[in-house]
């Protein structure tokens, strides 16, 4: 269900300019001209104000001109969270916002954004069952053993079952927690605002991060890609990784693409802090933005992450709404489409328009009266690449107000146009209308797909939104991120088992790279959810088990926000073999080894991007392209020279036992040579006769009736 609210607007009868910073995104200007005219519930809930010692704030990425001095910032009443070098994430109070975008420190201001999670016999569709069992050529399992997940969400029962060890039941994985929407207590260092839970008995005190939550989607997510109870099926993909959590909620400040950077920057700084490599869960985005991966937000992720630090978002689940048009425009022509409403009582939108690079286009807002096909009400051409902010009052056909913002973006050069609509009545028969001109040069318009889509309402020459671009800003548009599409393994909620979900958001970006990198099951996985009676009212149960008294359960749930967490749990279980992995060498093995079939056709594609996600050949390929240095390690019950060159391997055994097989695979699983030993003493040397083999790399196997290892050498001649 869309989102609402009451939307409350004074009638005017002109065309006012507001003051304005050419400093400010046009996102920015809207809020504080909005933020002036009708301070109260309806924006704080639209634009995420939090009250701080009963003064409004906001939180904002800053970009800084070379000689800043952040003192000065701060002298405005400014907080600074985070520092991503040239640019810092902050809390900035809104009566002093035009005041610091005066400041010769500052270079630009860009407010958070909104931010919306994404919902909507999976193991072995994607052969995680074979790493969870360590399959051959693996005689060891990978669960995410000494790897940080975080998960980035909301709706956590902290003391769910599934998230202690799965023998003991009493040592919580849950590392580190912080709720960024808890009053009082103390925020990490170097961050402010929430409260951060650092030992077991803090978090296990606080239990839930909402007691009034009624989806618990971020206890679900968790559970997919972590979960560790073995008392049913529902076991997540990585279950002996440790767990950083970082909460938000959607109608807080905190719930804005800033605050989301700033909890990726304390996940990997804790997993920093402990030597572990890491991989974060977003199952979250908007369509506010570029989709060309140059937003301040994706170019700060891109900074974090690196080798041991992957990120992985939801493609989104805008696959089947019209969310989106495009068109290339030539000399005279035009754009045009109609701005619709999902709840016909609440006619609130945002509508985000884009150029290209160094090109130039105008924008019309008009009311559109179908039965003559007259524009009866307009706000005359305006050209996108102005660095101005306006409002409008509709006196004709409709009754609201609009607010129009426009700039050239300095990061992309392209012409951007932010349309605020807050539309008291609009009469039968009138629609609210965009028209683009220009003569030269694609054009992208988004709605925010909450609120708002587009349409065409049957008229002639005005275009019907689509799904094509649906790739949303926070997950899907990055240039490193791994973005994630959702395929069908459960037809509980309909379609056929391995077809793309429909729901499943479409690439490629604006700049057109493919998008999602790869797809996971999606529709429908059933994982943990909280304890809590509105969850429990209205969830799709399960199952349910009872542990020492206390109540535990587990839901289905759909969307893309459940196929990311599945691949960050398979992403922890790469990182486990080699705690090295970068993004990019995630994208080549995702490549080379996802799963292609009948439904996915061809790839890459803006579909399906590599495929269907492949965990235990994924793997495989990690593993083949690791250093030996860097290769996971064993108790040393055996010992062996990893670089063999003149075909005999040679291995040293340091125990005793009986029953002793050495076996040698290839990369592709496939066995090349098996020698039966039988009985072995402690420190005995036995030899292989590897001759025969071609160079390359191969993994050892030997096992016994106590023993048993794997090891990986490289064959050299």
């Amino acid at each position: 269900m869309k989102k609402s609210f009451l939307c409350i607007a004074t009638l005017l009868f002109a065309l006012t300019l507001f003051s304005q910073s050419p400093k400010m995104s046009p996102y920015t200007n809207n809020f504080i001209s909005s933020y002036k005219m009708q301070k109260g519930k309806s924006l704080n809930k639209i634009y995420g104000i939090k009250t701080i010692n009963q003064a409004d704030y906001i939180s904002a990425y800053i970009y800084l001109s070379p000689e800043a001095i952040i003192e000065n910032l701060e002298a405005e009443g400014v907080i600074v969270d985070a520092d991503f070098g040239r640019i810092i994430s902050v809390k900035l109070p809104v009566s002093c916002l035009e005041k610091v975008a005066a400041l010769n420190d500052v270079e630009r201001i860009e407010m958070g954004t909104p931010v919306y999670t994404k919902m909507s016999n999976a193991r072995l569709g994607s052969n995680v069952d074979k790493v969870y069992s360590g399959e051959a050529p693996l005689s060891m399992p990978f669960r995410g053993k000494d790897v940080v997940i975080g998960i980035i969400d909301y709706g956590f029962q902290y003391d769910h079952i599934t998230f202690f060890d799965a023998e003991t039941r009493s040592d919580l994985r849950i590392k580190r927690v912080w709720n960024q929407n808890a009053t009082g207590g103390t925020p990490p260092v170097g961050f402010s605002g929430g409260r951060e839970y650092k030992t077991q008995e803090e978090i296990l005190a606080a239990k839930y991060d909402d007691s009034t939550d009624d989806i618990g989607h971020g206890t679900h997510v968790a559970g997919i890609a972590t979960g560790a109870f073995t008392g049913n099926v529902y076991r997540g993909v990585a279950p002996e990784a440790d767990v950083a959590l970082v909460s938000y909620k959607m109608d807080d400040s905190s719930s804005s693409n800033v605050s989301i950077s700033n909890g990726i920057k304390y996940i990997y700084d804790y997993a920093t802090s402990v030597n572990k490599p890491c991989v974060v869960n977003m199952s979250l985005g908007m369509h506010l933005g570029p989709h060309d991966g140059t937003s301040t937000f994706d170019v700060v992720c891109d900074q974090m992450q690196g080798e041991g630090k992957l990120l992985v978002g939801s493609a989104g689940n805008e696959g089947a709404d019209k969310v989106h048009v495009e068109k290339t425009l030539a000399e005279g022509d035009s754009l045009k489409t109609f701005v619709s409403f999902y709840e016909p009582s609440v006619r609130y939108g945002m509508i985000d328009i884009w150029g290209e690079a160094d090109k130039t286009f105008t924008v019309r807002c008009v009311v559109f009266k179908k039965s003559t096909g007259e524009e009866i009400w307009s706000t005359g051409d305006l050209r996108a690449t102005v660095k101005r902010t306006s409002f409008f009052d509709i006196t004709s056909g409709a009754e609201g107000r609009i607010w129009v913002s426009r700039e050239r973006n300095a990061n992309n050069r392209k012409g951007n146009v932010v349309v605020t609509i807050q539309l008291n009545s609009l009469t039968s028969g009138n629609y609210f209308g965009i028209v683009v001109g220009g003569n030269e040069g694609s054009v992208h318009i988004w709605a925010d797909d909450q609120y708002s889509y587009l349409a065409s309402n049957n008229v002639a020459g005005w275009m019907a939104g689509n799904s094509s671009c649906s790739v949303g800003e926070i997950g899907g548009t990055g240039k490193r991120i791994i973005s994630v599409g959702a395929w069908v393994t459960n037809t509980r909620y309909g379609q056929s088992k391995g077809q793309l979900a429909s729901f499943s958001s479409r690439g490629p970006t604006a700049d057109g790279r493919i998008k999602p990198e790869t797809t996971a099951p999606g529709k429908v996985l059933a994982s943990s959810v909280p304890n809590l009676p509105a969850v429990v009212q209205g969830m799709d149960e399960a199952t349910n088990t009872s542990i020492n008294g206390v109540k535990y359960y587990w839901a289905y749930m759909q969307g893309t926000s459940m196929s990311s967490p599945f691949v960050t749990g398979v992403l922890a279980t790469w990182l486990q073999a080699d705690k090295n992995l970068t993004p990019e060498r995630v994208r080549d093995v995702l490549a080379t080894t996802s799963i292609k079939d009948s439904y996915t056709g061809t790839v890459p594609n803006n579909l399906w991007g590599a495929g269907k996600i492949d965990a235990f050949n994924g793997l495989l390929e990690v593993i083949r392209q690791t250093p030996i240095e860097y290769t996971y390690t064993y108790p040393e019950k055996l010992l062996l020279y990893p670089t063999v060159t003149d075909g005999h391997c040679e291995v040293l055994c340091t125990q005793s036992d009986e029953n002793m097989v050495m076996t040698v695979y290839n990369l592709n699983g496939q066995m090349v040579y098996r020698k039966n030993v039988g009985k072995i003493f402690a420190k005995e040397t036995l030899t292989m006769d590897l001759s025969g083999l071609a160079e390359g790399v191969y993994m050892v196997k030997i096992s016994g009736n106590a023993l048993s290892e794997t090891k990986r050498i490289l064959l050299q001649k």
